[in-house]
């Protein structure tokens, strides 16, 4: 299954999403997603640079005949499809998450693998050094406070959160967590053989 499908089928599986887009500049993937019962939206070749930022997709999407529908408490979910090991089962359960809490905004998170607190730098002498930002480096990771970044699987917000800074609002989120291989985002070549073969593997 590729990734574009796993995208589409993580939000057309779930029962509080009412409508999938797929934003692309390109024909080949609005026709897949147009065949896997999403909506294809047509992005502009401008908006589909590398450099590109997130806020600005959803920009165009809002300016699209698509989201006239939504209001300022319309909630927009955002999936990246380079999240293959979330499901629409993840998805509903941070969308019941933001139904309990009011949230008006989710940000699917993992735990830190490495603790910020134990970073090094390297000085100018050549030697190991505590970073400025860091803590006790010699400190045991059960005695650590516990730090979550962003894993880049889900995003959740409604119109107006967005509109309030004209970004993807995290600072202030409803944190979703989600485990080390869930999170597995790919970004690299290597990122991509981890997941085939967990995929593999998991049979997933």
């Amino acid at each position: 299954m590729s990734l574009l499908e796993r995208a589409i089928r993580s939000a057309t599986g779930c029962p509080h999403v009412s409508s999938v887009v797929v934003s692309s500049d390109a024909k080949e993937v609005r026709d897949t997603a147009k065949k896997l019962g999403a909506i294809p939206l047509d992005r502009p070749t401008e908006l589909s640079l590398g450099a590109t930022r997130a806020e600005a997709v959803v920009e165009h999407f809002l300016a699209t005949p698509e989201a006239s529908t939504l209001d300022a408490s319309g909630l927009i979910v955002y999936l990246q499809p380079t999240s293959p090991f979330r499901s629409s089962s993840h998805v509903a359960a941070a969308l019941e998450a933001m139904y309990s809490a009011q949230a008006d905004f989710l940000v699917s998170v993992k735990e830190a693998s490495e603790h910020p607190a134990k970073t090094l730098s390297i000085d100018e002498s050549g030697v190991l050094t505590p970073a400025p930002f860091s803590g006790d480096s010699s400190a045991n990771r059960q005695e650590l406070p516990s730090f979550h970044y962003p894993n880049g699987a889900i995003y959740a917000f409604t119109v107006s959160a967005f509109r309030r800074d004209n970004m993807i609002p995290v600072v202030g989120a409803l944190p979703f967590i989600m485990d080390a291989h869930e999170s597995l985002d790919i970004d690299t070549p290597d990122d991509l053989m981890v997941a085939r073969a967990v995929a593999d593997y998991a049979h997933i």
